[in-house]
């Protein structure tokens, strides 16, 4: 998940049924569902657009 330049690891929190983003950069965030990381994580690392 996430892109070259910002790579983000996805880590599943069972006890909470959560996902703890973290990114190399030092950004990090929690999600709720698997949907949620990848708006979460596309909003921090989007993808790059080909022209």
């Amino acid at each position: 998940m996430g892109t070259d330049e910002h790579p983000i690891t996805v880590t599943t929190l069972p006890a909470e049924r959560q996902y703890r983003l973290t990114c190399e950069c030092g950004w990090a965030a929690t999600a709720v569902t698997i949907n949620h990381a990848k708006l979460l994580s596309g909003r921090h690392a989007p993808d790059p657009v080909h022209e």
